[in-house]
């Protein structure tokens, strides 16, 4: 259920702010948190999925023990008492409350329901609803990893480059590419770190997750950028891109006539890595549950101009961390990538869509086809006569389609 807020406004941290409206929610087990602040005592009843802000950033309530410490509008207080308890209860929780989507519940602060996603998003609002987000295992140095290095695993990290204005982010995200699914194992976003540092913190993480491969993306600071990387600094692990003319981009390997390093996002490049970051997500073939890449994701939409369609950030928030994952996702669908890690994700998906439509069509077969039976020929509705035959994955016809996606 949904209420609309008409003329109220609620407590933020940055004051009386208005929000979109209040959601009723039954949930099957509730969490009453016990405060203490300055000689006041708090209670919060809520979900055990509610968000709670602490020192360390935002919490689950079902993760808070006693001697924990909360944000609340009066500073940090401890929590002296949780009680967990398994009943149906319903709640009711703002929507969109300012723009940092948090506010204080009974003077702890509290984060917010969120509209997710919708009709323009990249990835579908069914799928951004059901994806979930982890706490970092540690932060460093403004890395958040989510895993350790294992040994023998292969890693590849994209790297997104801005000038260090506090403006625009420089970003890089690891993924874990030993085997289908990927994972984001560790994630990077500043603004302030300059293209003469950023190469010695990618230098750094990458000799750390085993001498991972690296894509820069190359355009304007990032050539400088992955110039220092390679040349200055020596690592090896970094990935050429070479230019097949009205083809565009496609990653290669090696000093290669007409190769260069990295890789300039071009609109050719973006929209194959669009299109291959909507399906790597959305059949779980990349685990992502970095709450930041989370956040970008639900307001990365496609906006229309003079000169077309193209998916970008809405207006005030920022998308670095998904451009690496476009660029991640354009990288790994293709043929070079596929023939070195002998992963094809793009074969698999190809296959899975397949399969859906052969099931589709035998539960209910659209008017003017035939069904194709186990013989090699069989006629269609209009009395011709069709021969099946299989297509080699060599031939171009089928590497045509499914290297495209």
């Amino acid at each position: 259920m949904f209420v609309n807020n008409n003329d109220f406004e609620i407590l933020t941290p940055n004051g009386w702010e208005d929000f979109k409206g209040v959601q009723k929610l039954n949930k099957p087990q509730k969490v009453t948190l016990y405060s203490k602040v300055k000689d006041e005592e708090l209670k919060l009843e809520c979900s055990d999925t509610h968000r709670v802000k602490t020192p360390k950033g935002w919490v689950e309530s079902q993760w808070l023990t006693e001697g924990n410490e909360v944000i609340t509008q009066k500073g940090v207080g401890v929590i002296s008492k949780v009680v967990h308890s398994l009943e149906d209860t319903e709640f009711f929780d703002i929507i969109d409350s300012g723009k940092d989507h948090c506010y204080y519940t009974n003077n702890i602060l509290s984060h917010n329901c969120q509209f997710i996603g919708s009709a323009s998003t990249l990835i579908s609002p069914t799928k951004l609803g059901a994806m979930s987000y982890i706490n970092p295992i540690r932060k460093k140095e403004e890395v958040d990893f989510y895993e350790e290095p294992i040994p023998g695993h292969n890693y590849f990290i994209t790297v997104d480059c801005a000038r260090g204005l506090r403006m625009d982010y420089s970003a890089f995200v690891v993924m874990d590419v030993t085997n289908a699914p990927y994972k984001v194992v560790a994630k990077y976003r500043s603004n302030s770190v300059t293209p003469m540092i950023f190469p010695r913190f990618i230098y750094n993480i990458g000799n750390y997750f085993n001498n991972a491969w690296v894509l820069v993306e190359a355009n304007d600071v990032g050539q400088q950028v992955v110039e220092s990387l390679s040349y200055e600094l020596g690592y090896e692990n970094v990935f050429r891109t070479k230019s097949m003319g009205r083809a565009g981009w496609v990653l290669s390997g090696g000093d290669g006539s007409g190769s260069k390093l990295g890789v300039t996002t071009s609109q050719s490049v973006k929209t194959k890595g669009c299109s291959n970051l909507k399906s790597l997500i959305e059949t779980e073939r990349l685990l992502v549950e970095d709450y930041d890449i989370f956040v970008e994701l639900t307001t990365f939409t496609r906006k229309s101009d003079s000169h077309g369609s193209a998916f970008a950030a809405e207006p005030g928030t920022n998308d670095d961390l998904v451009m690496c994952m476009v660029l991640f996702s354009w990288a790994v669908m293709s043929d070079y990538w596929k023939e070195m890690s002998n992963i094809d994700v793009a074969k698999s998906v190809y296959e899975e869509a397949v399969d859906a439509a052969e099931e589709e069509e035998e539960d209910g077969m659209p008017l003017g086809f035939a069904r194709i039976n186990n013989a090699e020929t069989f006629n269609d509705n209009a009395g011709d006569v069709w021969t099946a035959v299989d297509i080699d994955e060599d031939d171009w016809r089928y590497s045509h389609v499914y290297n495209n996606w």
